[in-house]
């Protein structure tokens, strides 16, 4: 195990964090279920803030940064707390006074002292969250290569192709989200790649995420297939050369190096378990033209 200030202290490197570190578990997901104040616990409201602002110190040290993609889920995670609390703060009219009045009775609002306690603590856990997105907002590395967009697009396929990401959302019996509407850990992945090929610091991820082990184990050993020499050559180059370094963390605080001394290891060829012949060779022709891409743009 090795602290984040041990991390931090190493030299030439570029450190990425990700949304995930923190020991939280799908707060916002868990809102779906919560109808009143009432609904909420306390103690959960008031863990989820205080990892937010862990998460907010973590940003602001010293040599890390993010992709604008962890920054927009950070703030969508705010919009949603601000919305439950609009949503159960907004007045009731009584039934029988909206039948006398044809809907136009006095509305009221009361609430319980436990009620109280959880919006005013929902409350201040928005503004932490808002706050902890304006920090990684600032720290933001932007990367404007075709290099990268192509390295992207290559992870993205491997990824819907093999399935390496699971659905949380459906896992905890909630509606199931749509698979086309966040791909921040394939950019996320994709940048440390990025940097392993493209860059002199050693590229570096904080997560809590276990898809990333996958992500990136998997994605080496397909992207780096001989099925693609020599346009992949820069990739096999890089990351032989510069090596990227993953750290699991669910606290914040100690981390586990997840590829420490593991080998590198690429496929003799391309192909998609559970696909057909046809279909791996088609998926095979994709990746090889965004190869193609990344080799002419070196």
């Amino acid at each position: 195990m090795i602290t984040l200030q041990e991390i931090l202290a190493q030299e030439n490197q570029i450190v990425f964090v990700d949304g995930s570190i923190g020991d939280r578990h799908d707060f916002c997901w868990d809102t779906y279920h919560a109808h009143r104040f009432e609904d909420f616990n306390l103690q959960r409201i008031q863990e989820e803030t205080n990892e937010y602002e862990k998460l907010k110190r973590i940003i602001e040290a010293e040599g890390t940064t993010t992709i604008p993609e962890v920054s927009k889920e950070i703030r969508a995670c705010a919009e949603i707390i601000g919305q439950k609390v609009s949503y159960h703060s907004r007045p009731i009219i009584p039934a029988h006074k909206k039948r006398r009045n044809g809907n136009k009775g006095n509305a009221h609002f009361s609430l319980s002292k436990n009620a109280v306690l959880n919006r005013d603590a929902l409350m201040k856990m928005q503004e932490t969250i808002f706050s902890t997105y304006c920090s990684f907002e600032n720290n933001e590395t932007k990367i404007n290569d075709s290099r990268y967009k192509s390295i992207v697009d290559m992870v993205k396929m491997i990824s819907q192709d093999i399935g390496l990401k699971k659905d949380k959302a459906s896992e905890h019996g909630k509606p199931a989200r749509d698979p086309n509407r966040s791909d921040t850990d394939e950019r996320l992945a994709a940048a440390i790649f990025y940097f392993s090929l493209f860059d002199k610091r050693t590229p570096v991820l904080l997560t809590a995420d276990t898809d990333f082990p996958r992500l990136l184990g998997i994605g080496i050993q397909l992207l780096g297939a001989d099925d693609f020499r020599p346009y992949n050559k820069v990739f096999r180059k890089g990351l032989k050369g510069n090596r990227f370094k993953l750290y699991f963390s669910h606290n914040g605080d100690n981390y586990d190096n997840r590829f420490q001394q593991r080998p590198l290891e690429y496929c003799k060829a391309f192909a998609i378990n559970g696909f057909s012949a046809q279909e791996s060779e088609a998926e095979r022709e994709k990746v090889l033209g965004l190869w193609k891409e990344v080799a002419g743009a070196s």
